[in-house]
C-alpha cells in the first residue's frame, strides 16, 4: 500500500473513491504504453469473481464507455470505474493499494484485485 499518486509507475494502483461508490485505477506504464499503442480513449469494465472473492478487474478498449484520464495534473493516467455491481468499496487501511497481477491477454487487460480492496455484494455479477 502507498500514499500519494505521482507519474509514473512498474504496476497498477487502485484505491477507493467517491465514498466507495467507484474505484480509481492507475494504469502502470505498461498498460499505458498499450492503451495509446491501440489509440483507446474508452474502455468497457468488468469485474470477474471466483466463488464470492472479487479477484479482477477486466477492461477492453472500446468506442464508447469509461473515459481514460491520461492528462490530469500530477496524476498519472486512470479510470474511475463504478462498483454498482459489485457494491460499496471498502479497505483494510487509507491509502493506494497495488494491484497484485496484471496481465495483457489479447484485447483484454486483468487487473488482479488486492486483498485489501472489499466489495459489499456477497453475489457479485459480472459488470459493464
Amino acid at each position: 500500500m502507498e500514499e500519494g499518486g505521482g507519474r509514473g509507475g512498474a504496476v497498477s494502483k487502485i484505491s477507493p473513491i467517491n465514498n466507495g461508490k467507484s474505484v480509481n485505477l492507475r494504469l502502470s506504464d505498461k498498460a499505458v504504453a498499450e492503451l495509446r499503442q491501440q489509440n483507446a480513449t474508452h474502455v468497457q469494465c468488468e469485474w470477474e469473481a471466483h466463488g464470492e472473492k472479487i479477484e479482477l478487474l477486466v477492461v477492453t478498449p472500446s468506442p464508447s464507455g469509461l473515459r481514460i484520464r491520461y492528462d490530469n495534473g500530477g496524476l498519472r493516467p486512470h479510470i474511475h470505474v463504478p462498483t454498482q455491481d459489485v457494491g460499496k468499496v471498502t479497505t483494510l487501511s487509507t491509502g493506494t493499494y497495488e494491484c497484485p497481477s496484471e496481465s495483457i491477454d489479447g484485447n483484454q487487460f486483468k487487473f488482479g484485485v488486492p486483498d485489501g480492496i472489499r466489495f459489499e455484494s456477497s453475489n457479485p455479477t459480472k459488470a459493464k
